[in-house]
């Protein structure tokens, strides 16, 4: 009888251990499936992040593809209305160069185109 109660202990224990093996393969399992849901969300949204990028990034070499031509477009009048202004000053410039030629003897001091020998040293 000693010996049927020994193995009778024996059978509990090692039916109690596969109890335990059981359920904590059940947490095992149920933590690998949560870490599975986890790594696939995960994954999808790198996924949509990786794809939303390569939109950016397409967006963003056609802008730059197409800057130089509409910047073109945009800038040539205004570049038109400098080259006109610059023209304009240059003209004044030469044309307030020619009247100072013309009047130089406006900016003589008139008392000194009549000094007598007299008021000389």
């Amino acid at each position: 009888e000693t010996k049927n109660r020994k193995l009778q202990q024996e059978n509990n224990v090692l039916v109690e251990d596969v109890a335990n093996f059981r359920v904590q393969f059940a947490q095992a399992e149920e933590g690998r499936l949560r870490c599975k849901a986890v790594l696939e969300k995960e994954i999808a949204r790198n996924h949509e992040q990786y794809e939303a990028q390569m939109l950016l990034k397409k967006r963003y070499n056609d802008l730059i593809r197409d800057y130089p031509f509409e910047n073109a477009q945009q800038t040539q009048p205004a570049q038109d209305g400098l080259d006109k202004l610059h023209k304009l000053k240059l003209d004044e410039l030469f044309d307030i160069e020619e009247d100072t030629l013309e009047h130089k003897h406006d900016w003589q001091i008139p008392e000194a185109n009549n000094v007598h020998k007299s008021d000389t040293i």
